[in-house]
């Protein structure tokens, strides 16, 4: 989706705040077997699964509804961040009697969701898709997400699945019911090990619903009790990264019938269980453990960066065979001081059962490695996962573009490959000042008492009223200076806050790229963000009170544009003027020239500082 494409559904989200377009009250599937509805009223969620009308159509499900999780933190530890239909609307809806398609938004999560659904047999495909836009970019832990989240009402009350070692057999199911009183959705409360990839909610005849989710493995379930949950929930759950601008999709399927015909679907999807990941336009279900990659969009790898050492991809739970996956390929290209990466893998109850160290070239060439698994005495028995350490003796500075984890030679994309290989190796960048990168920013030439340092995620540049010139200058400045260059056709911007700004304090706020800079500042009279072009005279100016907002810079061809953005989330052109071609630095600092007499603490904070255009290099 285009920025001009987001800003335009954000303003659609604000009318329908008002005035919801009219729809029918539902919308309804039917193919004489199954009958599926979603409520228009309530953002599209499924709220009617039975058989066809005429055939003991009694309704089965209270409701489904996508449900995703992620940061912030809240005080407990769990997400502070949840997407769900509870308070969206309907954007678009259309039902052509095989097809039915709801699109929502939310402003609760700044994001839209649209649901597909088709009818096969006696089952509901339910695909849905998630895309955000989310107005910070910080990035946040991964959480355990809802892959639907499913209701059911009346009969369906009893959690039956096969969780045994040897799945696709037609061994013994088990009955969970009388272990599933979790008080709601937690992944560790009753997580099932679905190893056949269903779980079903029947009634006492043995009738009702099942999900089944042919990837997914790990799902949650709630039985109905006495005291307890009024019928039952089920959702297959996987920890997941959601970016602020991630599109995230997956496909599950909800079956009514008995336990043999909710079962007999499953094994009509049987999945290849053997690992195949190869990273070309998404994760494939990684996430990054002690470190970053470099977010949504992929395109052709996952780019993982090992600025502080230690960083692993560490895959998502499956189940194979050891003797069936005797190797894994690996194709990447490292940039590194080591010669060597390793893979590790899990077992029931071993979150590192082994590890295989291999060599690697690290000179910045796509290459495929075989990692030779069998030749490890503890690659045995079920595997349940794997993870890649990028440089396993901690060595930090590197990074690598991985893009393929497999049983089987990883395909190649030479075109990818090239694009990934010419882009100096950091697009997008993104940092959020967790850490100081000194691979990136140098601190120097800070005046005395004035102060750039890293503290809560912020680069923090303090100003007390104390602060003094360096000998032979008669200004005072404190921040950092990018020890790479910007080249190309660039766009950069970076979001600050003003915890300590007094008024007429006399502090300027500066993100300059090259001997371009804009600034907030607040003099006497002159509280807002301007520019300064040189040898341009004059320069813009855009009254601004508020104590946060985000700058940023675009250069295209000979020609560079400043931006801030006004309170709507609009970029508002501040000045743009013909500029050199040859690469630049960046800075985030602060100066004045204030009076010493009078003169207030001041406290400034970046964060998200963030490259998504450009030619980067590093020394």
């Amino acid at each position: 989706m285009t920025a001009g494409a987001l800003r335009g559904l954000v303003v659609a989200v604000a009318m329908l705040a008002f005035a919801a377009p009219a729809h029918a009250a539902t919308s309804v599937l039917d193919n004489g077997k199954v009958r599926v509805a979603v409520d228009l009223a309530q953002g599209g969620k499924l709220t009617w699964l039975s058989r066809s009308q005429g055939d003991n159509a009694d309704n089965l499900l209270l409701e489904a509804e996508p449900s995703y999780y992620g940061g912030p933190l809240g005080p407990d530890g769990a997400a502070g961040w949840h997407a769900a239909l509870d308070d969206a609307v309907v954007l678009d809806h259309s039902n052509d009697g095989h097809t039915l398609h709801v699109r929502s938004a939310s402003h609760s999560c700044e994001c839209t969701f649209d649901t597909w659904l088709t009818l096969h047999g006696s089952a509901v495909v339910m695909r849905n898709r998630l895309t955000s836009f989310r107005s910070g970019a910080a990035p946040y832990p991964p959480f355990w997400q809802e892959l639907p989240a499913v209701y059911t009402v009346g009969g369906p009350y009893r959690v039956v699945t096969y969780d045994g070692a040897v799945p696709f057999t037609s061994g013994a199911v088990d009955d969970a019911t009388s272990r599933a009183h979790s008080p709601f959705f937690s992944p560790g409360a009753l997580s099932i090990a679905a190893t056949e990839h269903w779980v079903a909610l029947l009634d006492d005849t043995g009738f009702g619903v099942g999900l089944v989710e042919p990837d997914v493995t790990d799902f949650v379930a709630i039985s109905g009790y006495e005291g307890g949950w009024p019928s039952g929930y089920v959702a297959g759950t996987r920890l997941e990264q959601l970016d602020a601008n991630v599109v995230y999709d997956y496909t599950a399927y909800l079956v009514v019938g008995s336990l043999r015909q909710i079962r007999a679907y499953a094994y009509a999807r049987r999945p290849d269980p053997r690992p195949s990941y190869v990273f070309a336009r998404d994760r494939r279900h990684f996430v990054v453990g002690n470190g970053a990659d470099a977010g949504f969009p992929i395109r052709g790898a996952l780019r993982v960066r090992d600025p502080f050492g230690g960083t692993e991809l560490v895959g998502p739970v499956e189940r194979w065979q050891a003797r069936a996956v005797p190797r894994l390929y690996v194709r990447g290209a490292w940039h590194s001081t080591q010669s060597e990466a390793s893979l590790s893998w899990s077992r029931s109850g071993e979150l590192v059962a082994g590890t295989r160290r291999f060599s690697i070239v690290p000179d910045g060439v796509f290459r495929t490695y075989r990692v030779d698994l069998f030749r490890e005495p503890r690659y045995s028995g079920t595997i349940t996962g794997v993870r890649l350490a990028l440089a396993p003796d901690g060595s930090p500075g590197g990074w690598a573009d991985i893009t393929c984890i497999s049983y089987k030679p990883c395909p190649i994309d030479r075109a990818a490959e090239r694009r990934l290989a010419s882009d100096g190796g950091f697009l997008p960048f993104l940092d959020t000042f967790d850490r100081l990168d000194t691979s990136f920013w140098s601190v120097t030439g800070n005046s005395p008492e004035a102060a750039a340092s890293v503290a809560g995620g912020h680069l923090v540049v303090d100003v007390p009223a104390k602060a003094k010139p360096l000998p032979g200058q008669d200004y005072v400045s404190a921040g950092v200076y990018s020890r790479c260059t910007l080249g190309g056709d660039f766009a950069v911007q970076v979001d600050y806050d003003l915890p300590v700004w007094p008024d007429a304090n006399g502090v300027n706020l500066n993100f300059s790229a090259g001997n371009r800079t804009l600034f907030r500042h607040d003099g006497v009279g002159f509280d807002g963000v301007s520019s300064y072009f040189p040898p341009f005279p004059g320069g813009s100016y855009v009254a601004d009170d508020r104590t946060s907002g985000s700058l940023r810079f675009v250069r295209s061809g000979d020609v560079v544009t400043g931006y801030t953005r006004d309170p709507t989330g609009t970029w508002q052109q501040l000045e743009g003027a013909r500029s050199t071609r040859d690469p630049v630095n960046v800075g985030l600092s602060i100066f004045t020239n204030r009076p010493v007499a009078g003169a207030q603490d001041v406290q400034v904070r970046f964060d998200d500082f963030r490259i998504t255009r450009g030619a980067i290099a590093c020394p």
